[in-house]
């Protein structure tokens, strides 16, 4: 009888390592697996198993989908490890995350989302709460709740920029979050003459995870540089962090349209000047 259960829990055990469902949803920086003996980058919506090993570089970070379990995991672990040890690192403050969220990932991961009718159906789950129109009250008051900051990389040299950059110039961004919470970030300009522009336009469900960045780490964003245009001048970038998915350009309506001062509690700003030559 000992032996059968042993021989059960062991088939057990087998099956719920079967029965994961792991997915790459994005990467930022470099991220590698070892598959025949040989690293290669790894690829979004990519199936993988908790026994593969990843490799990872310093400022690169990792979003995986857990569809088993329904959540998402943000990772950041550089060096070589297993996907079971990587999970099992973040996996007691890994967030679950709204359904409407998961649920679009699957779909976009599927294929059955295009950009479209992702901004329509993101858009219904950023309004639960009005998280965004809150997001834009924090920003209207400076009221920041979260430790976090960045730099700017310039794009040619991979040197931090200083307080001024020139027309054409391009750059990206390099995060650090120093809090315990995975944010999701993004950032706003205001430019010379007061106009408000997104600088990420979320347009596709994979960027609001290549957003994610994981608790006390530092992410580079080299997969959306941005570039320095007219009008010359005195330019503020905004860098935003909240613990909930939003709408940037819905914080920018916001904005706009003068959203009275507001606290969150679950975000943080960072503020940066640049003056355009």
């Amino acid at each position: 009888m000992k032996r059968f259960s042993l021989l059960f829990f062991s088939l057990f055990l087998i099956a719920s390592a079967q029965a994961q469902d792991i997915w790459v949803y994005s990467t930022n920086g470099s991220v590698e697996k070892l598959e025949h003996s040989a690293w290669s980058p790894i690829r979004s919506f990519e199936k993988i198993k908790l026994s593969d090993s990843l490799r990872m570089e310093d400022g690169a970070s990792l979003t995986l989908l857990d569809r088993k379990n329904d959540k998402l995991y943000a990772i950041q672990a550089v060096g070589t490890h297993s996907i079971k040890d990587m999970i099992d690192g973040v996996r007691a403050n890994a967030k679950k995350h709204p359904p409407g969220v998961m649920s679009y990932l699957w779909d976009v991961l599927r294929g059955k989302n295009d950009a479209d009718e992702y901004r329509h159906a993101a858009g219904v789950v950023y309004r639960d709460g009005d998280n965004s129109r809150r997001i834009a009250g924090a920003i209207k008051g400076f009221i920041s709740q979260i430790p976090i900051s960045y730099e700017l990389i310039d794009e040619n040299t991979l040197s931090q920029i200083g307080e001024s950059v020139e027309i054409g110039q391009k750059a990206f961004f390099k995060v650090s979050n120093q809090s315990k919470n995975d944010v999701f970030v993004n950032f706003i300009a205001i430019d010379s003459e007061g106009n408000v522009s997104a600088c990420i336009p979320v347009s596709l469900a994979q960027q609001i995870t290549q957003l994610l960045i994981p608790a006390g780490s530092v992410v580079v964003l080299d997969k959306f540089p941005i570039r320095f245009s007219e009008p010359k001048g005195l330019d503020t970038i905004l860098l935003i962090a909240s613990t909930d998915v939003f709408d940037v350009q819905s914080v920018v309506n916001y904005l706009n349209e003068g959203v009275p001062a507001e606290r969150s509690n679950s975000t943080g700003l960072f503020q940066m000047n640049v003056q355009v030559r």
